[in-house]
């Protein structure tokens, strides 16, 4: 886990080197960041991917959403925050379809419930 936080932590100041890099032309700190922020974006993958059980996702899911809330409040640039909050959101609506996991009440999560919604907003989108 302390590792976890540690990436979880580093990851909005690696893009921000990473993305500054490709601005400037800085090869060598892009070279430097690079495989280290796929490194780390990576290892978020790999627990997502490797989860073996309901009660793990529901763990990875909690912590995701800790640091969701610590990038909102951490008073990071508008893009890193939306972007790595949309990076563990995404991974957390993986775990929740994966493993079944409702967060709402009427939430839809079985594929056949997915297709009956989705039927309704063909409908919507043909307007």
């Amino acid at each position: 886990m302390e590792m976890e936080q540690k990436i979880a932590r580093i990851l909005p100041e690696l893009h921000r080197k990473n993305m500054n890099a490709i601005k400037t032309g800085d090869v060598k700190v892009f070279r430097e960041t690079s495989t280290v922020l796929a490194d780390a974006r990576d290892y978020f993958h790999w627990q997502v991917v490797n989860c073996k059980d309901k009660t793990e996702a529901k763990t990875l899911i909690d912590n995701y959403d800790k640091y969701m809330a610590q990038y909102e409040n951490e008073g990071l640039d508008s893009k890193t925050a939306i972007f790595y909050t949309g990076f563990f959101f995404a991974l957390t609506n993986i775990l929740t379809l994966r493993f079944q996991i409702s967060g709402l009440p009427g939430e839809k999560l079985s594929y056949a419930d997915f297709e009956r919604s989705f039927k309704e907003t063909k409908k919507y989108m043909k307007d």
